[in-house]
């Protein structure tokens, strides 16, 4: 999807993938406030709220370490990242606001975080080579909250999901949940 020529050096690889990052985190960035309006748990909109203040962090961070490379900003598009934010927006269209709509909602913040800390981290095999230190450090900073972010929406989807069986009106009876640990 990328206008750019063809990738010839190690070095043109690992910029493109800071720049995909960009755009992935850029456009994730637009999503998220409209994703936390259409949850109706108070615990998920407060992390929305962490994870759109991080993803800010991010941002300014993956444009500073381009910048500090020598490469203009540009847009490197990502068809995965594009169709599960994509796919966040027209879940909040397709759901009607409630519990239902929100354990839809973490099951794909769940899948887009893991995607989004498997990127960071095959970044991160990239800024070793490279050397850039710097740039290591925010990657793995980056990788590591994702990583808390996925296990942050997987503890509130435990709740979640069992107040949207039960509104649901199954008529199995919910199975016991122990906590995450």
């Amino acid at each position: 999807m990328s206008t750019h020529p063809s990738v010839e050096k190690f070095k043109d690889l690992f910029e493109e993938e800071l720049e995909t990052l960009y755009f992935a985190e850029s456009q994730l960035l637009k999503a998220l406030p409209l994703v936390k309006k259409g949850v109706f748990n108070k615990e998920l909109a407060h992390v929305l709220v962490q994870q759109t203040a991080q993803t800010k962090i991010y941002v300014k961070s993956l444009k500073s370490a381009l910048n500090h490379l020598g490469r203009r900003v540009s847009i490197t598009r990502n068809a995965t990242s594009e169709a599960m934010l994509s796919e966040l927006t027209h879940l909040v269209k397709r759901f009607p606001r409630g519990n239902l709509r929100d354990a839809a909602l973490l099951a794909l913040l769940q899948r887009l975080e893991h995607h989004r800390a498997a990127r960071y981290l095959s970044t991160i095999a990239l800024a070793k080579q490279m050397g850039e230190e710097g740039i290591l450090d925010f990657l793995k900073e980056a990788a590591s909250f994702d990583s808390v972010s996925a296990k942050r929406f997987a503890q509130i989807a435990l709740q979640v999901n069992a107040e949207a069986f039960i509104d649901t009106h199954s008529e199995r009876c919910p199975p016991a949940v122990p906590p995450l640990t």
